[in-house]
């Protein structure tokens, strides 16, 4: 598809879609070859959601690379392009990614205010494999300050959405957290159960 004439403006969704395929199955260098350069190089004018979608990406790659400042500062590119289009998911998608970033440089307050208005933003979006995660990094925080009853019950809230989608790559790692959660609780039968 790549290889055929494309307007510029579909070619950067087929590479945005591509992009997301290879980071959602783990390779990185695939998902990097596809994308290309950041937005900020490109001259042709770009919708906002679209250019919303390539920042978020750049900054899912920057974030799996470890680079935790620059994906922070691209993420926020991305959310500012998906106010500007009044996007929901875009702006819920780039707050989930911007809380997962802060999550790495330890500051809960602000974690915590971008789990929040990504809630709201993916809901009104109606995203509910992305608000399964927003739940599941949620009841992660709330297990880390001890908080265990309310961690539970936003994974339980996370398992629900991600069965009735069959995300099973989400209620993975929400069964994890779900042990994770029982084993702090020394509920070891439980644990192992999930």
């Amino acid at each position: 598809l790549l290889e055929t004439s494309l307007k510029r403006e579909d070619e950067l969704a087929v590479r945005a879609t591509l992009a997301e395929s290879h980071l959602m199955l783990g390779d990185l260098a695939q998902a990097t070859s596809v994308l290309g350069r950041t937005p900020d190089t490109i001259r042709d004018p770009i919708p906002p959601a679209l250019l919303s979608a390539l920042w978020r990406l750049h900054g899912r790659v920057a974030y799996a690379r470890g680079e935790q400042s620059r994906a922070i500062a691209l993420h926020g590119r991305a959310l500012k392009q998906a106010e500007i289009a009044h996007d929901s998911r875009a702006i819920g998608r780039a707050r989930y990614e911007l809380a997962l970033c802060y999550t790495r440089v330890a500051d809960t307050t602000i974690v915590r205010e971008h789990i929040a208005e990504a809630a709201a933003a993916l809901h009104a979006a109606a995203d509910r494999r992305h608000l399964a995660l927003v739940h599941n990094l949620s009841g992660q925080m709330l297990a880390q300050s001890g908080r265990y009853d309310e961690a539970n019950t936003a994974l339980r809230l996370a398992e629900r959405q991600a069965t009735a989608l069959s995300a099973d790559d989400v209620l993975s790692m929400v069964c994890v957290n779900q042990a994770n959660v029982a084993l702090i609780r020394h509920r070891y039968d439980q644990a192992l159960v999930l």
